[in-house]
């Protein structure tokens, strides 16, 4: 009689199937919506985990170092190589202005040091999204790749010349070492890049799989006469395991002890399935025997059909699924997407890549009885990937076309001596070509202008002194008056601003704090006309966690305008922490009670990322007094003209929009 279970002769341990599973969506998962799935990084331990264990369990010691590393190449090459292939070509069509930092990202991947490419370059695992790195989750493999090389060379070679005590006393050690050294470089400050991907404090993982697999036969007593405890056990650690995916850990430290403390539950979960495997095994337990199916709910659950047909391209799914989801989110940046239905297009695209990848290198197994013919295949695709790399560096801009510094406050400057738009009343018209025909920075300290006057068709002719800042004041109001009608025209909605009440505002000399980061940099030009004098700080890749300090700094300077602006939230790792934010604000209220402070709400080629930050962002400023929204993303959002090439970074009338913005809310507050 068939059994209920399927076992395989080569010791293939099918509940071992149902936890690959589990990892691969937990890491796909935390790629496409890590502001809820918020350690599914963690997934990537159970790889690791799992990789010494299997290693272990499965080693053949007649083959020779050089003859197992190749095999393994031939395992993990073939999709990987034609998954950088795909990428290079799709960055080359699409995403050409961030060609210049990707052939080493490439080049990084296909020989296996993606991983401490990505430490040298200080390029965190945790903030890749403000630009397109399709291949920065390759570093995993590299380190696995890394591992292989240190266990056909070392490790497997050290167990067969020592007895087993020594070899788990040594291995346990360098475990302890490793362990030690990731928790002692994060306690001493160093970069989270730096613990997170080096093989020296990530090796720790590989190794208690090691451990795990040949231990695992001490208990098979102890497990075999408390079974029914230990599935208990191993049912909580399952719990455990899925709970911890959606917890934020939000310091470096309580990530680093996160993945040691996972690696080690883990291993205890493979030990228990294991011997569970072994004892079902040895058993032949009957498909009819309802009361022992019952009792191993946890091991049939791992062991459904279903999950070995997902594991057999669980490798393309982790290697596809990553460059899927950036090039999806910046296709579809200035659409407006439901959620469901943008994880279905995700899914979706990811399955089928997936599927002409995975049949791809079916076929070619079916050539590999004619080795040359089979070699010399993947030697062509190897040849046109490299050929396909070199390629965009040869096409590649000089540097990423992504320029986010001063040279919009310089180019504004140009405007200020412009001849006024056509939509100015007549007598205006007159007046202000007047002012601008004269220079803006004058010796003098006085000006004469002469005006004309038409009204009630009377011309007379007046001349009437004024400052040389009172004629760069009209200049920079005029200008930006003609700004604000381009932005009523083209944009409007939301974002039209009455002319009138933007006169009354700069009379008033309306100053802000403004507060921000890279985004808000691209606008400074723009503040000089919209928010003159107002007190402007912005910095690449700042964080609402830095905006405190940066208060205090203005303030200590003695630089406090009429209101604060929070221009930042585009940098938060995961979600917006409104602990901060409500930090901001205190600071704003200790300032003088009732200061309006304005949230600046983001535009990112991160659909659900997106939509979950401005949430936070519009809930906390509707819980709080005097605190205002300004909507960037309700007025930009589906403008792809007003963005550079990242989807977000203004550019040109984009700049004058989110500068607009800012007097809006200020001049809606008040009202």
């Amino acid at each position: 009689m068939q059994n209920d279970l399927k076992f395989d002769r080569n010791n293939y341990i099918v509940p071992f199937d149902g936890l690959r599973v589990f990892a691969v969506l937990s890491v796909f998962f935390y790629h496409l919506m890590p502001h809820v799935v918020k350690s599914g990084y963690l997934g990537v331990v159970n790889f690791f985990v799992l990789a010494g264990f299997l290693q272990s369990a499965n080693r053949n010691d007649n083959d020779n170092i050089l003859s197992k590393i190749f095999n393994k190449l031939l395992k993990l090459y073939p999709p990987l190589i034609i998954t950088i292939t795909i990428v290079t070509i799709a960055m080359m069509l699409l995403f050409k202005s961030f060609l210049p930092s990707y052939p080493m990202e490439a080049l990084s991947s296909l020989f296996s040091f993606n991983n401490y490419y990505q430490i040298l370059k200080e390029e965190s695992y945790f903030e890749a999204m403000n630009s397109i790195k399709p291949l920065i989750h390759i570093w995993a493999l590299s380190l696995e790749f890394q591992f292989y090389i240190i266990f056909y060379s070392i490790i497997n070679v050290f167990s067969k010349k020592s007895s087993k005590k020594v070899f788990l006393i040594t291995l346990s050690s360098l475990t302890v070492i490793s362990i030690a050294l990731s928790i002692l470089f994060t306690i001493f400050g160093f970069d989270l890049t730096r613990v997170y991907y080096g093989l020296d404090t990530r090796i720790g993982t590989f190794l208690i799989g090691i451990i795990a697999y040949n231990i695992a036969s001490n208990f098979k007593s102890l497990i075999s006469s408390n079974i029914r405890i230990f599935r208990i056990i191993e049912l909580l650690i399952i719990i455990g395991l899925i709970a911890i995916t959606f917890i934020d850990f939000d310091t470096n430290l309580s990530i680093i002890l996160s993945l040691n403390i996972h690696s080690i539950v883990f291993a205890i979960l493979l030990i228990i399935l294991y011997n569970e495997y072994i004892f079902i095994t040895e058993e032949k337990v009957k498909s009819r025997n309802i009361k022992t199916r019952r009792e191993r709910i946890i091991y049939n659950l791992l062991s459904l059909d279903i999950h070995s047909y997902i594991v057999r391209r669980s490798y393309i799914i982790y290697l596809v699924h990553y460059p899927v989801i950036i090039f999806a989110n910046r296709t579809l940046s200035h659409y407006k997407i439901n959620n469901i239905l943008f994880v279905l297009i995700i899914i979706f695209i990811t399955v089928i890549i997936t599927e002409l990848i995975y049949q791809l290198i079916e076929l070619s197994k079916k050539i590999s009885y004619d080795k040359k013919l089979y070699y010399g295949f993947y030697s062509l695709l190897t040849i046109l990937c490299i050929i396909s790399i070199f390629t965009s560096i040869k096409i590649s801009p000089k540097s990423e076309e992504i320029n986010y510094g001063d040279k919009e406050i310089i180019d504004v400057q140009s405007e200020i001596n412009e001849k006024p738009s056509e939509d100015l009343s007549s007598e205006e018209e007159i007046v202000i070509a007047s002012v601008s025909e004269l220079p803006v920075v004058s010796t003098k300290s006085e000006v004469e202008i002469s005006t004309i006057s038409v009204a009630n068709n009377v011309s007379t002719k007046s001349t009437v002194k004024k400052t040389k800042a009172q004629v760069e004041k009209e200049n920079i109001l005029n200008a930006a008056i003609k700004r604000i009608n381009k932005i009523n025209k083209n944009i409007g909605g939301v974002a039209t601003l009455d002319v009138e009440e933007f006169k009354k505002f700069n009379e008033d000399g309306i100053k802000f704090n403004v507060i921000g980061d890279s985004v808000a940099s691209c606008a400074r030009g723009s503040m000089t006309l919209y928010l003159p004098g107002s007190y402007v700080d912005t910095k690449g890749n700042r964080r609402i966690e830095d905006a405190v300090s940066v208060l205090k700094n203005m303030k200590e300077k003695g630089e406090i305008g009429d209101a604060v602006v929070i221009a930042l939230g585009t940098n938060s790792v995961k979600d917006i922490n409104t602990n901060e934010l409500f930090n901001i604000y205190n600071e704003v209220q200790a300032l003088e009670k009732g200061k309006p402070m304005i949230i600046m709400t983001i535009v990112l080629p991160y659909n659900m990322q997106e939509k979950q930050r401005n949430k936070s962002l519009i809930e906390f400023a509707d819980k709080y007094d005097y605190c205002y929204i300004a909507d960037w993303n309700a007025s930009a959002k589906t403008h792809k003209d007003l963005f550079m090439d990242d989807g977000i970074h203004p550019t040109g009338i984009g700049n004058d929009l989110y500068a607009q913005l800012l007097v809006k809310a200020y001049i809606d507050a008040k009202k």
